[in-house]
């Protein structure tokens, strides 16, 4: 039985069996082109840890040690462009460790900063250090966020344009949204880096995931190499090279609302 793409409903077809063993469609339309797994079941996306909350803060602090170089030169990165200010209720979706929320508090003590993280022992340690932490989108309290974190989280999501679309309700009228997501296939037909992780549902191109957005009441995507996001810059210098003929390896975008 033939599927319809989770993004346009156009008719997809089957394209390549993951290496966990999961079908997935092409979507037939060559204005999207999306990828993504077929029969997604229950719980299929998230990524929970199966671990005590005593190991994952030994997690939180090893995950800390390794990002919050990065984090601070991503912050202040934000800063500079004039997507973060002191003050600001930023919304850190897909929180995980907490990396992110910690950085942002210790750069920018007097910002509001809530979490939305799905696993319950690491949303359970960051409320323990003072974090408002919440397990989805209907818990939160009713305000609109000038910055809104998305990083390495909707390909995990069963329907991106549904939570986008809630996501672009939460914004301020100034605000934006940073996301970014592994590629799924790259502009000259290869596959990009998204299929190494089991509960990747999506794998986006250039093309799909600007339609994704602009169908959740954003603005088109314009994709960058920011380069204080990674903290390896031989990444990027080695993608900068194969840019022109590929495009982008790893999709990364500031949005705002339509």
């Amino acid at each position: 039985m033939g599927h319809k793409c989770i993004l346009c409903e156009h008719e997809s077809q089957s394209a390549v069996t993951s290496p966990f063993g999961h079908s997935i469609d092409l979507c037939g339309n060559p204005e999207c082109r999306h990828m993504f797994v077929v029969d997604v079941q229950d719980g299929m996306g998230v990524c929970h840890q199966a671990k005590g909350v005593a190991q994952i803060r030994q997690e939180q602090e090893r995950h800390f040690a390794e990002y919050a170089e990065r984090n601070r030169h991503l912050l202040k990165d934000l800063m500079l462009r004039g997507y973060l200010e002191e003050r600001f209720a930023v919304l850190d979706f897909g929180a995980g460790f907490g990396g992110l929320s910690i950085s942002t508090k210790l750069l920018m003590p007097h910002c509001r900063i809530i979490g939305i993280e799905a696993c319950e022992n690491q949303r359970h340690v960051l409320q323990q250090q003072g974090f408002e932490v919440y397990p989805s989108l209907d818990d939160l309290p009713d305000i609109k966020f000038d910055l809104i974190f998305m990083i390495e989280v909707l390909e995990h999501i069963p329907n991106p344009v549904s939570l986008l679309s809630r996501i672009s309700r939460h914004l301020s009228p100034r605000g934006s949204l940073l996301l970014t997501t592994p590629t799924g296939r790259l502009k000259n037909g290869d596959w990009g880096t998204g299929f190494g992780t089991e509960s990747h549902l999506h794998f986006f191109s250039e093309t799909s995931l600007a339609s994704c957005l602009v169908q959740s009441g954003f603005r088109p995507p314009r994709y960058e190499y920011l380069r204080s996001l990674y903290p390896h810059p031989a990444i990027v210098d080695r993608w900068l090279q194969q840019f022109a003929a590929q495009g982008h390896q790893h999709l990364v975008t500031f949005v705002e609302r339509a």
